[in-house]
C-alpha cells in the first residue's frame, strides 16, 4: 500500500463527507479510496450517472476534488481525493485545461524543491554514478582480458 492509500475495509468510522474531508487533510491533502467508500458515504446502494453527479457535488461542498475527472461507476474502482484551491490542484487543473497559471508554476516550483524532490535527484545521481563506474571497470576488466596472452596466464 502506498503512502496515503488507503483501502475501504480500512476506513470504516468515516461516516459523513466531513469525517472523509477530515482524513484527506490528515493525509497532506491527497487520498485515494475506492468508489466502495464513497458509495457508503453516500449511502447508496449503486453508483449510477445521476448518483455519481449529487456525489460530486457532495464532494466540491465540503472543499474536495478527484482524479479521474469522471466519478467511476464500479465500486470496486479507485478516486484519488484532493483539496480544491490546493498546490495538487492547481496542477491537475493546469494538466487539464491547458492553463500555464501562476498557481500551477507555483505549485511546481514546491514540487521540484521539496525536500523529497532533492533526494530523490540526489539519490538518482549517485545510482547513476555508480553504474557509470561500473561500466568503467567491466570495460577495464574487458581490455586487461584482451591484452594478455594466453602464456602469461
Amino acid at each position: 500500500m502506498s503512502i496515503g492509500e488507503i483501502e475501504s475495509e480500512e476506513l470504516p468510522d468515516l461516516t459523513s463527507w466531513d469525517d472523509l474531508n477530515d482524513e484527506v487533510e490528515k493525509r497532506d491533502g491527497v487520498l485515494r479510496v475506492r468508489m466502495t467508500t464513497i458509495k457508503r458515504i453516500a449511502g447508496e446502494t449503486t453508483l449510477k450517472r445521476l448518483i455519481c453527479t449529487r456525489i460530486e457535488s457532495d464532494l466540491a461542498n465540503v472543499g474536495l476534488a478527484h482524479i479521474p475527472p469522471d466519478l467511476p461507476h464500479s465500486q470496486g474502482q479507485h478516486l484519488v481525493l484532493f483539496k480544491a484551491g490546493s498546490p495538487a490542484a492547481a496542477v491537475i487543473r493546469a494538466m487539464k485545461d491547458g492553463s500555464a497559471s501562476a498557481a500551477a508554476e507555483d505549485a511546481l516550483r514546491r514540487l521540484n524543491t521539496s525536500t523529497d524532490a532533492i533526494e530523490v535527484q540526489a539519490l538518482s545521481r549517485q545510482v547513476q554514478e555508480a553504474r557509470d563506474q561500473a561500466t568503467a571497470i567491466v570495460d577495464a576488466v574487458a581490455n586487461l582480458r584482451g591484452t594478455l596472452s594466453p602464456d602469461t596466464l
